[in-house]
């Protein structure tokens, strides 16, 4: 049988043993969790595995902006960035390759057009659609 060891609601440690071990401690039967898993007094739940935040092509960006009617606004967001911001905003806007979600300038410029994080994240599926 599987034993944890729970520390401040967290799964600190995990052996393998018939019987429940003798070392102090609050020690459960715990089935396949492990290290990191959290325990609520009567259920374990695994570890949040962080995701990979999506990327996008500067062609599918580009297409999912002007079919939301969003292109010309960006553009003019950029521009009213103050220097020397503008100006690398620029240089990022139209020489890079492809978009992630969690990019600093694609949060400044949502944010500037008014865009929730779920309206971004929509924008984000419909260009990795096309």
């Amino acid at each position: 049988m599987r034993w944890a060891l729970i520390n401040s609601g967290l799964v600190a440690n995990v052996v393998e043993q018939d019987d429940a071990p003798t070392i102090p401690g609050t020690w459960v039967a715990c089935g396949n969790a492990g290290p990191g898993w959290a325990y609520d007094g009567s259920a374990f739940t695994p570890p949040a595995v962080p995701m990979a935040a999506p990327t996008v092509s500067r062609r599918q960006a580009r297409r999912a902006l002007l079919a939301a009617g969003l292109l010309d606004d960006v553009e003019a967001a950029i521009n009213a960035l103050p220097e020397p911001a503008r100006s690398a905003a620029l240089i990022d806007w139209q020489d890079a390759t492809e978009f992630a979600r969690d990019w600093p300038l694609l949060i400044t410029l949502a944010a500037a057009l008014g865009l929730s994080d779920a309206e971004v994240d929509a924008l984000f599926a419909a260009a990795a659609a096309l």
